[in-house]
């Protein structure tokens, strides 16, 4: 192995070091809140929805809460063709269509997370009678673990890929600003909304593949 080759392949595993480091503090960081907010939807989220005697989307949350990841793990499925098409490309050293089937891949998870993301929101909104902070809080709390908790054993933190480290903090992270934010501005929300698209949509798929041509270019 010649001393440039040898000297890419080296700063390349420190770059990654660095980078999974990060992610890892990242994650630290971020869990605290994650706990906090998963210990309130479920608790006080729940107590609170006694209440106002919302037995039918208490036991709903329940279900989901046991269901849910099986439900998305069946939907995962889906992607099988697109990874093996992904892998036939790396077999075959087609980097274009490696590339191409990497984001269909990331893009079709990140839609996933999207879609039931929106769906715990708004199935929980439609119980709500009063827009008001009182009223409305629990129920978004509630919405909080439909919608994050079942990615949390697909997409643990505490895993070793960046890319899924990456993915379930920026989703905890952008849900939790939707969630506070459309208690005070709905407006607000909805620009936050639209961040949360366009980075799963478009700049995680991106960055992602990017990432990983970059890393190709510099193995030996």
């Amino acid at each position: 192995m010649s001393n440039k080759v040898y000297n890419h392949a080296f700063i390349d595993v420190r770059r990654r070091e660095k980078i999974s480091r990060f992610l890892e503090i990242i994650s630290e960081i971020i869990s605290v809140p994650i706990v906090a907010m998963n210990i309130a939807s479920g608790i006080i989220g729940g107590i609170w929805l006694l209440f106002f005697k919302e037995w039918h989307l208490i036991v709903f949350g329940i279900l989901w809460a046991g269901l849910a990841h099986q439900l998305l793990a069946i939907l995962m499925c889906i992607r099988i063709p697109i990874e093996s098409a992904v892998l036939y490309s790396i077999e075959k050293k087609i980097k274009p269509l490696q590339y191409l089937f990497g984001f269909l891949s990331i893009l079709f998870t990140n839609v996933l997370i999207l879609v039931s993301c929106a769906f715990a929101f708004f199935y929980c909104l439609s119980h709500v009678d009063t827009y008001s902070f009182m009223f409305l809080t629990p129920y978004l709390l509630w919405s909080w673990g439909m919608a994050i908790n079942p990615w949390r054993k697909s997409l643990s933190p505490t895993c070793d890929n960046e890319i899924e480290m990456l993915t379930i903090f920026l989703t905890a992270l952008f849900y939790f600003l939707i969630l506070a934010s459309f208690v005070v501005n709905p407006t607000i929300s909805m620009i936050i909304v639209f961040i949360f698209i366009v980075t799963f949509v478009l700049i995680l798929p991106a960055g992602t593949v990017y990432y990983s041509a970059i890393s190709d270019d510099r193995d030996p």
